[in-house]
């Protein structure tokens, strides 16, 4: 009590109570305590329960408050915690906000968006955080430039590598195909007998060339080849090999001077009345011979040089020959030089000639070489009875 003393003492000496070791249930109220008359002394540890505390707000707790002066708190509302308000205040009760909520059951949970870069933990420069083995966030680094992410299965992270093989990829993400990287087997398929062109707006396009001996000619600028066989004066086969077509080339089609000795072949034909011989070049001299008609033709040699004759040949046009005479004769004027020929027949009429009569290289050569002084070298076909009609060439190189 106030003097110091046990109340309980005071109780047993009054008889009020029996002994000091039983004090019935409810027989001391609030009335029989002066205000501050028990001290924490007086008080046995665990013996203020919940019956001796005065009643609280449900949903309320008990703090110390201004002044140290005990101060029911409410956290009655779902989620709402306590959270202390400084030294001289009571805690006070507030509903979990902001980035994260909680429940009445004690579950935090952040609200969706909240978590920004400032609230993650470092991340190294270059690097990209990914769910990892056992789903642990993961920092892979992709700092390397050029660097992309490539999945390396579920249960692992994924990983960063270069771009390689048949491509590169710079940092601005610009991808490029390496030089010599497309082969056939990268290529769609094509129709066999198809060739690859740029056709119009430059794309891609398939020409059929797959008939035999085609050949790929150009459309112009704006379009795409297109495949045609060569036909005309001239074919090719599908070996490239090129054919004339026969009687296909034209005086028109030959260069002057084109012809050259190696290129005349017996019984060509080069030179057709009156002609200039070229020096160093086997002329071909023609004469076509009428039955019943003496004629002939020119061929000038300048002044100081020679013609050696080559070769000469008779062929027939008609009819066979008789048993008559054809003589082919080369004249400088009015003077018959040399007979080059002698076609008389041995034998009685109506015996053939050959179809072609040729005296050889070897058997006039140097015998008919002529030297003349600027006139006009003639052959003339002369004949003595029937004939029939023949052409008379004769080869020879005019030389200085």
């Amino acid at each position: 009590m106030g003097d110091g003393t046990n109340p309980m003492d005071k109780l047993h000496e009054a008889g009020v109570l029996p002994s000091t070791d039983y004090v019935p249930k409810d027989s001391i109220t609030t009335t029989d305590i002066q205000a501050g008359a028990v001290g924490t002394t007086d008080l046995a540890d665990d013996s203020v329960t919940n019956d001796k505390i005065a009643n609280i707000a449900a949903g309320s707790v008990k703090c110390g408050g201004v002044a140290n002066a005990p101060t029911d708190v409410s956290i009655v509302a779902a989620g709402t915690i306590l959270i202390g308000q400084g030294a001289a205040a009571a805690p006070a009760g507030f509903t979990v906000s902001g980035d994260a909520g909680l429940s009445a059951g004690g579950a935090l949970t952040i609200v969706a968006d909240a978590v920004d870069n400032n609230k993650l933990a470092n991340i190294a420069a270059g690097s990209v955080k990914c769910g990892g083995v056992a789903a642990a966030p993961t920092d892979v680094d992709i700092a390397a430039a050029g660097t992309i992410l490539i999945g390396q299965g579920a249960a692992a992270a994924p990983a960063g590598f270069v771009v390689s093989g048949d491509a590169g990829m710079t940092a601005g993400g610009v991808l490029t195909v390496v030089a010599d990287a497309i082969d056939n087997n990268k290529l769609a398929n094509m129709v066999a007998g198809t060739v690859k062109c740029g056709g119009v707006a430059n794309a891609p396009t398939d020409v059929d060339c797959s008939v035999s001996g085609a050949v790929v000619f150009g459309q112009g600028a704006g379009a795409a080849p297109v495949a045609h066989v060569i036909a005309g004066d001239v074919n090719v086969d599908n070996a490239g090999a090129s054919v004339i077509q026969a009687l296909s080339v034209d005086t028109g089609m030959i260069s002057a001077g084109a012809v050259t000795a190696p290129k005349v072949g017996r019984g060509a034909i080069i030179v057709a009345d009156t002609a200039v011989a070229v020096p160093g070049v086997e002329c071909c001299f023609v004469v076509d011979y009428t039955e019943g008609v003496t004629g002939g033709h020119s061929l000038t040699i300048p002044a100081g040089t020679s013609f050696l004759v080559t070769d000469a040949e008779v062929i027939k046009l008609t009819a066979d020959c008789g048993a008559s005479a054809n003589l082919v004769e080369v004249r400088n004027g009015a003077d018959v030089i040399t007979n080059i020929l002698d076609l008389q027949t041995a034998g009685p009429a109506g015996i053939p000639l050959p179809d072609r009569i040729r005296v050889p290289f070897v058997e006039i050569n140097d015998l008919y070489t002529l030297v003349v002084g600027g006139t006009a070298l003639t052959v003339y076909v002369t004949h003595i009875g029937n004939s029939s009609d023949v052409r008379v060439v004769i080869r020879g190189i005019y030389t200085v």
